[in-house]
């Protein structure tokens, strides 16, 4: 048995439940995956702070609704931006399942239910995978042919929302990862809102953000919530919106800039605040600034980098360069050069002591995949910031 919703059912099915969509309380997000998932709000919220996958809420909820389907019918989601399993954690995976089978069912929806054409045209299977990217490549892995699936008759909002919140609650999700799903909720939300917004084409890990301008449904639209996009996404994660936008500044820099930030802040001192920066610089200016800043050794500061986005977006407009023409190289390299004699000079700042107590915690409550200092520290800091809220 499988959830077989027409598209005209599911409208009238949104249209009963108007009331949910435009309660006071919540966010659209939470309202419009209760109405698709039969999972309410004040679930949500008790399995985030119980520590529960909503996944398994919603396997639980929908377990009469499992079926197999053919691993070969299946297509991952040009929308999931999160990454796979490293070796290691697949050949756990791979292991369990040839010892146990797939445990826990993965979430599909029907090629027929994605509203937008060129994000159809990724998928080549007969379902887009929202849930179980990792569960499918493993099961491959493991020589099976078919998967335990449920099958959801969801729009391509309703997808969006599906892959970023069964994602999101993963212990060691990257910061890259974070800012690329808060951009593909963000960029989804702001165009769904029925003005003229696009979604941009992004710098995704395997694959492009899908630009579609079509205007939703009149029966959509009239159930979105009025607030701003920003405020509605920034209480979905649990921060400010000032937060949002920084951390989701990542998700508009190129390959060169994130693995330069991934590189490490010690070794390359590239923070979230220097991104912000220059998240709005084309791909041929961010490309040359970690280039530049290794031939010129110097590392990036706050003041650089608020003075070469200045000089950019002036050299912008006054030269309103084509496509592929970069910020000028001289100028730039005279940038990174100015006062570094006076950087190097500058005494460091004194570690606070209370930094170092992360060597006194003992092995056993960290995760083993969890071994050098800064993995440690990271872990400590995002199990804080969940805590508090």
């Amino acid at each position: 048995m499988s959830l077989t919703m027409s598209k005209e059912e599911i409208r009238k099915h949104m249209e009963h439940n108007r009331p949910i969509m435009e309660g006071e309380r919540g966010s659209i997000v939470d309202n419009y995956s209760q109405l698709m998932t039969n999972i309410d709000k004040d679930e949500i919220l008790r399995a985030r702070d119980n520590g529960d996958k909503i996944e398994q809420q919603l396997a639980e909820k929908n377990k009469q609704k499992i079926v197999n389907l053919k691993l070969e019918d299946l297509s991952d989601s040009p929308n999931n931006v999160f990454k796979e399993y490293d070796e290691k954690k697949k050949k756990e995976m791979v292991d369990s399942i040839n010892e146990h089978g797939v445990l826990e069912a993965i979430f599909v929806r029907p090629v027929a239910c994605i509203e937008d054409e060129k994000l159809k045209r990724y998928v080549t299977g007969k379902y887009e995978i929202l849930a179980g990217h990792n569960r499918v490549t493993c099961a491959r892995e493991a020589g099976l042919t078919e998967i335990p699936a449920i099958i959801v008759e969801a729009d391509d909002s309703t997808a969006v929302v599906f892959i970023t919140q069964t994602n999101i609650q993963r212990e060691h999700i990257s910061d890259v990862e974070r800012a690329r799903a808060m951009r593909l909720m963000y960029d989804k939300y702001k165009k769904d809102k029925g003005g003229n917004d696009k979604v941009v084409k992004g710098q995704m890990a395997k694959a492009e953000t899908v630009e579609n301008t079509e205007v939703l449904p009149k029966c959509q639209n009239d159930t979105l919530d009025t607030g701003r996009t920003d405020e509605m996404i920034a209480e979905e994660f649990g921060v400010s919106q000032k937060t949002l936008h920084r951390k989701m500044a990542l998700a508009y820099c190129t390959d060169k800039i994130v693995k330069y930030y991934e590189a490490g802040r010690g070794r390359t001192n590239l923070t979230q605040e220097h991104i912000y920066y220059i998240h709005r610089m084309n791909e041929g200016t961010q490309d040359c600034i970690p280039d530049m800043l290794k031939a010129v050794g110097a590392k990036m500061t706050t003041a650089k980098a608020k003075q070469l986005r200045d000089e950019y977006a002036r050299w912008h407009a006054e030269e309103q360069p084509g496509e592929g023409i970069s910020f000028p190289r001289k100028r730039m390299r005279e940038i990174f050069q100015e006062n570094l004699g006076e950087e190097e000079l500058k005494p460091k700042r004194k570690r606070s002591s209370t930094k170092d107590m992360r060597y006194f915690i003992p092995d056993k409550y960290f995760p083993v995949e969890i071994k050098t200092a800064s993995e440690r520290e990271k872990y400590i800091i995002d199990i804080l910031e969940k805590m508090n809220g």
